[in-house]
């Protein structure tokens, strides 16, 4: 994802290449940890937990989809799986920025609802949306013109004065114009700004609630570290492809391929960091329950 033309310098195809390869590999294994986690415990889980385990399978699509793009693109391989290849890429990029944006309203649905509402296979809903959208999306934009997906040429600028000018790099992905800045800059432009309100919103209404109990300043620091988890469960950090021109160019090519690439791991830490939190309150009520029945 990028916002602007700008091209990207030849001298540093590489070193993003391998943190690409580092971090998406990285994110993989964790996804899959996750993933097999969950179904182990999976009769604990809840609703929520379900929704998340949701964008980790998102997330672990996007990766490996990611990683097979460039061989793929290679001329020995038909050009037909590099289509499909590219289209399956384009449905993960879609499912992630949708579940992202689930992962959002959640929240809000969490901290922002007065009375306890019930609706009905909400999972279910969000799962058909989660999935079902993205699919609709990619089906549509193959009906309109099968072109727009196969091998996509990235131009690269060797600015080394005794360079040849330009090298090319090959991937699966996106080959429309149009179809690039409505279904992945447009479509990831609003998840970002969605979820960036949503986490602003939480941040607001902590505090407030935090205000209105008089608690004390330990329960704050925790609340930071509860928001610093959603800025990586709302995927916040993908906002980064709309600074993709001038001066914040080169910090912007590295951080976004960091970050990003490392989103599954991120997405593991929070939900270790949850359970362990989770195991942590009910061995805490099972201690306050068993004092107070020696009490009496």
């Amino acid at each position: 994802m990028q916002l602007s033309p700008a091209l990207v310098p030849a001298e540093l195809l590489a070193p993003l290449t391998y943190i690409s390869l580092v971090g998406c590999s990285i994110s993989i294994v964790a996804s899959l940890i996750t993933v097999l986690l969950h179904f182990h415990f999976r009769k604990q889980s809840d609703s929520l937990t379900r929704i998340h385990m949701n964008l980790h399978a998102s997330v672990l699509l996007l990766n490996i989809a990611f990683l097979l793009s460039p061989a793929f693109a290679m001329s020995p391989v038909p050009g037909s799986a590099c289509t499909a290849l590219a289209a399956a890429l384009h449905y993960a990029l879609l499912s992630c920025l949708t579940w992202m944006a689930i992962e959002g309203f959640n929240l809000y649905l969490l901290l922002g609802r007065v009375y306890n509402i019930y609706i009905r296979r909400y999972v279910f809903k969000l799962g058909v949306l989660g999935w079902g959208a993205p699919a609709l999306l990619v089906l549509l934009s193959l009906s309109v013109k099968s072109s727009v997906y196969g091998p996509c040429t990235i131009p690269v600028f060797d600015s080394w004065e005794n360079g040849t000018g330009f090298q090319n790099m090959s991937i699966c992905w996106v080959r429309s114009p149009v179809v690039h800045s409505v279904l992945v800059m447009g479509y990831g432009g609003l998840t970002s700004l969605f979820n960036l309100v949503m986490l602003a919103w939480a941040l607001w209404t902590l505090r407030r609630l935090r205000e209105r109990a008089d608690a004390p300043s330990v329960r704050a620091c925790h609340d930071t570290v509860t928001v610093l988890g959603l800025t990586v469960l709302l995927g916040t950090t993908w906002a980064l492809a709309f600074f993709s021109f001038g001066v914040f160019l080169l910090p912007q090519l590295f951080l976004f391929t960091i970050l990003n690439s490392l989103y599954g791991f991120f997405l593991f830490l929070w939900f270790c960091s949850q359970r362990c939190r989770s195991e942590a309150e009910a061995k805490a009520q099972i201690e306050a329950f068993s004092s107070s029945q020696t009490t009496q």
